[in-house]
């Protein structure tokens, strides 16, 4: 009698998790069902300590064996690449004040995720943010 109960649970359980109205099937969730080319790639940046404009270098691949691929400098605290997907990405920003010298450095990886809904592949056209804010 204890495994008929067992089974039962066990069944019921599969028949729920299958049924179309279950939690991975919404039909209110927007579903991007096109894979990005390319995503977007934020910069969060902090003002510089001494007013100056922050360099910025961009990077395909490590900053520290990577190909160069932008270099500027900037006021902003946001700055945005448009960059093609499945590609290692990393960004430094170097601050000066007075005689001292502070480098971030960010990066990662830039994915075309996806997420399954109602039986569809849903690709996620999020950003990727890179930190290089000085920390208090």
């Amino acid at each position: 009698m204890k495994y008929a109960i067992v089974l039962f649970i066990v069944f019921s359980g599969l028949l729920i998790s299958c049924d179309k109205t279950s939690s991975s099937c919404d039909e209110d969730k927007v579903c991007y069902t096109a894979k990005p080319d390319s995503l977007y790639i934020e910069l969060q940046l902090s003002n510089s300590p001494s007013d100056e404009p922050v360099q910025v270098n961009f990077y395909i691949g490590n900053s520290d064996d990577g190909e160069l691929y932008y270099s500027f400098e900037t006021n902003n605290t946001t700055e945005y690449f448009l960059m093609p997907v499945n590609q290692k990405y990393s960004a430094e920003a170097v601050y000066q004040y007075a005689d001292i010298t502070t480098i971030a450095v960010d990066g990662d990886r830039l994915e075309a995720d996806y997420f399954m809904n109602c039986d569809q592949k849903c690709y996620k056209w999020d950003d990727l943010v890179f930190d290089l804010k000085l920390k208090d």
